[in-house]
């Protein structure tokens, strides 16, 4: 039909162009597939608690009541040190929007039965918008070294305006503050002036409630009117909170906070701390929204950037880390791939076919089937990323081979009719069911890849619908385009050789069809050849070096660095510091080297399990495999002289590391029991077993550090007889160690926790503790039991079962 309406054929090319450019504009660009995960994280934190306890009392009964949940195929999770950790999986294909309300509805009812103390449990639904798009760094132009009120500006600024304006911004979803100063108010009572006046430190507690309190008390009516009453007594000062009363004194003299405590601001315990180049420093961590162009939010918050250092020349903001530039740079790269593949193809077409016309034939039905494949691709709503365009590559020869076929077919048909539009007509004609049937061969080994499940058929379904799309776009071209720009770019006549390639290639076929009579005749040693190839490809195949994705140059070495179980985030920030100093001078003194420690992203499902006080993370920068080669065997020096420390390399690359099992161990045992101790005495059967069965590895425990706890039993005795209560002395041992949380004062946009401390908190033991009560000194020691033991840093669960450990092998000999 075509053949007749040329000018329709050269509109619908016109058309397809356009539409393909306009289509790969607006293609959203992401390094990987956005693959929705069906699992969700449980989180609640109970500050203090042991990880046993936190089992018991938060694991078990959240599991219990989230195992019943439809659609649910496995639960896991951990308990440490004051916090749960519960991940829920669900299968593939489950409704998350309907499942996220079915937990958290299961959360809310079993939330009346957790610790008083314990928060709320915080539900997550894990994303492949989890990592970070950007790393900022916020610093003083004015002072390098901040000091405390300087950071407390630059944390203000960054919470009330710089986070506020990124989250504004389109494809822009939440920016984090790590190594942000939290203050407080810190109450420091003088426990000789509490006995001394006959105040309790609960009255104390109760006083300073009822200074700031915010309440409706009714309403008034007037007639046609009604007025509200309210109770407002609320702090809006650090005189407010001195002069709080406490109680009346004999002489008239109404005694306040101020004359048996210290009030103060002060910085609070942080829970993470941020270092670039071994300066302490506020960072921010970008994330975009599910879905969004992760390029297209990056450089939407350039701009944004570069408006706010206008505004505030004395904040010093620059971008530590960013995954746009890379992923551009591997979008870009698949793209000049497939651009030098289309080209090479029109010249190996040149030299083959050795006419000037034909070839142009094939040069434009290769553009037309690619930007077809984009305005497809576009309406069904599939991903630019290295998946998908490695699908479109792969398709490329694919792409040329429909053309070829066609066009050689209508070539032949020349010879025997005069007229072009004759042998277009019947060539095509021809050879149409023959290539449609090739094509949806090719088809059907690659589209069942969407219907494979799982997470493997989640991540290469873009790879599979490119690929099918593109190749339906080629036959449609060839069938349907190519045939009228043969009749258009070809004429009526004999057709002449140019140069001559024709006739070296024919050459060249006679010699092929030589060499292979002589190997049929020698039939034996021609497949003893085949055989040690096969054999030699096998030994090979199984020593090469295997990965879920491509090993790429390194830009930069990341290690994931364990210090001793209770070890504090100060003294890793000391270390972190320390270890910053060492490794420096071996990395690319061009760009900033950076440590994150502590709690820095609760809502990330891959770094809750590695993240902790006695934890950071540091980016070395380096300039190819050599220096980071150097920058490893540094790394492995500095720790020889370092026992209890460890450190794990993780894979750089942005979004890479959140892919399932990217840094998991190549194979994982999990012994499952309710006596976790004999367990762990089954390893080393474990072990021997496989090694009597040839197997030459080690078992490690995935999760071997412990941690020294302090247990505590209270003495009913001695306590009846000096008629003390337990509330009162756990009152008193809050406030001597983390303090007693009083209330909080809402300081325009910032709310700051009001603490009651005691005057001396410098205890490092239990047995070291005098509490001075109802005006006697008494030893802890006479109230109460100590006991120390240690504790397995982190318990983890699998199906509501106590998993003794995690065991990764780690191979000694042989590959994996």
């Amino acid at each position: 039909m075509l053949l007749k309406r040329p000018i329709t054929a050269f509109m619908l090319i016109l058309a397809t162009l356009i539409f393909g450019t306009i289509a790969l504009t607006n293609l959203s660009v992401n390094l990987l597939p956005e693959v929705d995960s069906p699992t969700m994280l449980i989180r609640t934190d109970w500050s203090g608690a042991s990880p046993r306890e936190v089992e018991q009392q938060i694991n078990q009964p959240l599991e219990a009541r989230l195992s019943s949940l439809q659609g649910m195929e496995n639960i896991t999770g951990f308990a440490r040190q004051g916090q749960s950790v519960i991940s829920v999986t669900f299968q593939w294909g489950t409704n998350m929007d309907l499942a996220f309300l079915n937990v958290r509805e299961g959360l809310d009812r079993a939330g009346f039965g957790l610790p008083d103390l314990a928060g709320r449990p915080q539900l997550v639904q894990n994303t492949a918008s989890d990592e970070p798009i950007a790393v900022l760094g916020i610093g003083s132009t004015n002072n390098p070294n901040p000091d405390f009120e300087t950071q407390m500006e630059l944390k203000r600024w960054a919470e009330s305006v710089l986070t506020r304006r990124l989250e504004q911004a389109d494809g822009i979803a939440q920016a984090l503050l790590v190594g942000a100063v939290v203050p407080e108010v810190r109450i420091r009572y003088d426990t000789e002036a509490l006995n001394r006046y006959n105040i309790s430190i609960s009255q104390v507690r109760s006083s300073i409630n009822d200074a700031n309190v915010f309440v409706p008390a009714g309403e008034l009516r007037d007639g046609w009117y009604r007025y509200s009453l309210k109770f407002q007594t609320q702090i809006s000062s650090m005189q407010d909170i001195r002069e709080v009363p406490l109680t009346r004194l004999g002489t008239g003299r109404v005694l306040t906070l101020d004359d048996v405590a210290e009030v103060e601001m002060a910085e609070a315990d942080p829970s993470s701390f941020s270092l670039v180049d071994g300066t302490q420093t506020l960072s921010v961590l970008v994330k975009k929204e599910y879905g969004s162009n992760t390029v297209e939010a990056y450089e939407t918050l350039l701009p944004l950037l570069d408006e706010l250092r206008s505004q505030t020349p004395n904040v010093e903001i620059s971008v530590l880390q960013e995954n746009a530039t890379f992923i551009s740079n591997a979008i870009n790269n698949l793209l000049q791939t497939l651009l030098y593949g289309a080209l090479l193809a029109f010249v190996i077409l040149f030299l083959f076919l050795d006419d000037l016309r034909t070839p142009f034939t094939i040069g434009v039905a290769i553009p037309v089937s690619i930007f077809l494949t984009f305005f497809v691709m576009y309406l069904s709503d599939i991903q630019l990323n290295i998946v998908s365009l490695s699908g479109l590559t792969l398709g490329i020869g694919l792409l040329v081979d429909n053309a070829i076929i066609v066009l050689e077919n209508i070539n032949r048909h020349r010879e025997d009719v005069k007229s072009v539009l004759e042998a277009a007509s019947r060539g095509t004609r021809e050879i149409a069911l023959a290539v449609s049937a090739s094509t949806f061969t090719t088809i059907s080994v690659f589209l069942p890849l969407v219907f494979l499940g799982g997470f493997e058929g989640a991540f290469f379904k873009d790879q599979a619908w490119t690929l099918s799309i593109s190749l339906l776009a080629s036959l449609l071209v060839a069938l349907m385009i190519l045939p009228v720009l043969v009749v258009q770019f070809q004429k009526d006549g004999e057709q002449k050789s140019i140069l001559g390639f024709k006739g070296r290639f024919n050459r060249i076929r006679d010699r092929y069809e030589q060499s292979l009579q002589w190997a049929l005749d020698r039939k034996i040693w021609f497949v003893l050849v085949m055989v040690l190839l096969l054999g030699t490809s096998a030994y090979l195949f199984y020593y090469v070096q295997k990965s879920i994705l491509p090993i790429t140059e390194p830009e930069e070495v990341t290690y994931r660095v364990r210090l001793p179980g209770n070890t504090a985030l100060s003294t890793s920030q000391q270390a972190a510091s320390a270890m910053t100093d060492y490794i420096t001078p071996y990395s690319d003194q061009d760009r900033p080297l950076q440590v994150l420690g502590g709690h820095t992203d609760q809502t990330n499902l891959s770094n809750l399990s590695s993240e902790g006080p006695n934890k950071f993370r540091i980016t070395i920068p380096v300039n190819g495999y050599a220096q980071a080669d150097t920058v490893r065997s540094r790394m492995e020096s500095y720790l020889e002289g370092r026992p209890g420390w460890s450190a794990q390399e993780e894979s750089s690359g942005g979004e890479m590391i959140a892919l399932q099992s990217t840094d998991q161990p190549p194979v994982i045992f999990r012994l499952i029991g309710n006596d976790r101790s004999q367990s762990e005495q089954l390893v080393g059967v474990l072990e021997e077993e496989l090694q009597e069965r040839g197997l030459s590895l080690d078992l490690a425990k995935q999760y071997e550090q412990e941690v020294d706890t302090y247990h505590l039993r209270f003495r009913q005795d001695p306590m009846m007889r000096l008629g003390i209560s337990q509330s009162q002395v756990m009152d008193y041992l809050e406030s001597l160690t983390r303090g007693n949380m009083v209330t909080e004062w809402d300081r325009q946009d910032e709310s700051v926790a009001v603490r009651l401390v005691g005057m001396d908190r410098n205890v490092f033991a239990p047995t070291d503790i005098v509490m001075n009560m109802e005006g006697l000194s008494i030893p802890l020691t006479n109230l109460l039991e100590v006991s120390r033991s240690s504790e397995p840093e982190q318990l983890e669960r699998v199906n509501q079962t106590r998993c003794s450990a995690t065991w990764p092998i780690w191979i000694l000999a042989g590959g994996g």
